[in-house]
């Protein structure tokens, strides 16, 4: 089996375009809550040579004393699992070590300096890097941010080209609004655990077709040559290994690339993959409360990137208390994916309640904020879960949060509106789905099932094409042809959530009705997956597994595994493992191959 090819590239560009002089008064600002420690720290530019930095920071206890310094590479808020620690935050950055020039944080309070190596434009701009903040008495306690421009903008560029080998990884590009300054940071790596490469990379004016070989298309019209410019793209022998970030500073705005296409190539080994540029909204959620069919209120949850903090918004009538729960209005209980055991009455960083607790981080409910540990990407994204208010009454409300589709649908007509609305409640009623998505390292293999509808749009209907692309994106990823009855189609891609969309396929091969897209997100992950022959005595397998990494995150909290086995052809045998991550099976054939993985659940 040929495995398909990924790999995202994520661009944010103001659609400024920015002068070569300094730029006064350009800001940034890294805002921090963890163990207990919460603040922000706003740097400015003031003139062609000083930045100042004003640091607001409450929380420290007693003769606690804190170092603080830049870091090369942002914080990803997916996860609060070491997501602070070297490995995800790289090296000081240059002139990065704030807490040796100016001291040590050993008080609550506002305090600000001037610094004259620090930049928030340039070569070496601090613009999308992090700030991490030491305990130096307890080096484990360790509170870090991604330092951002106050507005950006994004396109992304997602890769499949079997031709080109196991490639998948995120690039992330942010800009300060005002400066035009281009960040990209790479992340690519090989699937099959390959030795490290370097490749070439450029962004050309012709428009890539996939549908098509891409040994069939040129590429000639550079527009820019981004290994000439910042030097080669290095992709890594596994996941995170090989992670950079560059400042690129010349004179471009998102509109100039937005439709040109990608290419990232091997000169010495002539492999190469294409994918258009695409500009890409903020993941949007929202929770909208309903009385008699209208809206009487709503939560919104926005998130730029699984760099950036989320945006809350609240719009509704007072109420007791609002919570995030798994499980239904009646039994739910309190989002809590980091097990965190209690939380802390009226104070606090976000990160000592539970995910959930929104009502204990925010006592009174401010109507908007800004929150640290409300992941929408990721393993543990609130994507799919329950907000549950209690009213004045101490009646109990609850609803869904889903994707907010409500911006997408801007520039469209009414009429194509009113389309949309009837194909939904047609198309969508009809086509029963289920999904199981499954990961090994970093593939994931969907098995995505349906129950056509009872009646097709016409007779001349002989197959359904399903379309599927990356969750919150526009860029098609690829489909599959699936005869009518059969009813189920196997997609194997890195790992990443998709959504899926059905269009009947006629006889003379033209497209008929469509579905809107389901976006259905992955609920199993397959950590471990080989091939054993039993002892000739024992008719035995002993193994164990480890917990995996899946699209830079762990799953650390695993209350069982099912482990799964069956010979060549035959039926699959399953048990389950609680407490431990090893196993031995019992009573197979001697010498008979036997298929073996390891199922976990996430959320």
């Amino acid at each position: 089996m040929v495995w398909g090819r990924l790999v995202t590239l994520l661009i944010t560009v103001t659609s400024v375009c920015r002068t070569h002089a300094k730029v006064e008064g350009l800001t940034a600002t890294a805002q921090f809550s963890q163990h207990g420690i919460v603040g922000k720290v706003v740097f400015t530019e003031i003139n062609r040579r000083y930045v100042e930095i004003k640091v607001d920071v409450s929380g420290i206890r007693g003769d606690s004393k804190y170092n603080w310094e830049i870091r090369s590479l942002p914080v990803t808020q997916t996860s609060a699992v070491d997501k602070c620690s070297d490995h995800h935050l790289g090296r000081v950055y240059h002139a990065g070590t704030l807490g040796y020039t100016h001291g040590y944080l050993t008080e609550d309070g506002v305090k600000t300096f001037k610094e004259s190596r620090v930049s928030i434009e340039g070569r070496y701009s601090i613009i999308g890097r992090s700030l991490l903040v030491t305990n130096v008495n307890k080096p484990s306690e360790r509170i870090c941010s991604t330092i951002l421009p106050p507005v950006s903008e994004t396109a992304e560029a997602v890769f499949v080209d079997p031709t080109t080998g196991s490639v998948s990884g995120r690039v992330t590009f942010s800009s300060s609004e005002q400066s035009g300054d281009l960040q990209i940071m790479s992340d690519l790596f090989f699937t099959a655990g390959t030795e490290p490469e370097t490749w070439e990379w450029s962004v050309y004016g012709e428009v890539y077709n996939p549908s098509q070989p891409i040994s069939n298309q040129e590429f000639n019209h550079v527009i820019l040559d981004l290994s000439s410019d910042i030097g080669p793209v290095q992709i890594g022998g596994e996941a995170g290994s090989t992670r950079y970030l560059w400042t690129y500073t010349r004179q471009y705005t998102l509109e100039e690339l937005v439709g040109k296409s990608l290419v990232v190539y091997n000169y010495y080994h002539g492999q190469r993959a294409a994918s258009n540029i695409i500009k890409v909204e903020s993941t949007r959620l929202k929770a909208s409360f309903l009385f008699d069919e209208h809206e009487f209120g709503s939560v919104t949850l926005t998130q730029l990137s699984r760099y950036h903090p989320t945006q809350v918004e609240i719009n509704l009538p007072k109420v007791k208390s609002l919570h995030i729960i798994e499980g239904d209005c009646v039994g739910g209980v309190l989002y809590n994916p980091f097990n965190v055991s209690t939380s802390v009455p009226d104070s606090g960083s976000s990160d000592q309640f539970p995910v959930g607790d929104i009502s204990g981080r925010y006592s009174d409910l401010p109507h908007a904020f800004t929150d640290l540990n409300l992941p929408l990407h990721g393993a543990h994204s609130v994507y799919g879960k329950l907000v549950k208010l209690v009213l004045q009454d101490g009646t109990s409300v609850c609803t869904q949060l889903r994707k907010d589709t409500s911006r997408s649908t801007q520039g469209q007509s009414a009429k194509e509106n009113i389309q949309d609305d009837e194909m939904l409640k047609s198309q969508k009623t009809d086509y029963e789905v289920t999904v199981s998505a499954s990961v090994d390292d970093t593939l994931t293999e969907y098995r995505v099932k349906w129950k056509e509808p009872t009646s097709l749009s016409s007779s001349n209907v002989v197959a359904h094409r399903v379309y599927y692309k990356e969750y919150g994106l526009e860029t098609v990823i690829g489909h599959k042809d699936v005869p009518l009855h059969k009813q189920e189609v196997l997609i194997i891609e890195p790992y990443v959530d998709l959504e899926f969309q059905w269009v009947e396929l006629l006889a003379d091969g033209s497209e008929g009705l469509a579905t809107p897209y389901f976006d259905l997100y992955v609920e199993e992950s397959f950590v471990y997956s080989s091939v054993f022959t039993p002892g000739a005595q024992t008719g035995q397998i002993e193994f164990d597994w480890s917990i995996p990494k899946a699209s830079d995150q762990f799953l650390d909290v695993i209350p069982e595994y099912i482990v799964e086995w069956k010979e060549v052809g035959g039926p699959v045998s399953s048990s389950k493992v609680s407490g431990s991550s090893q196993t031995t099976l019992s009573g197979l054939k001697p010498g008979v191959d036997y298929y073996v993985r390891v199922r976990v659940r996430i959320y």
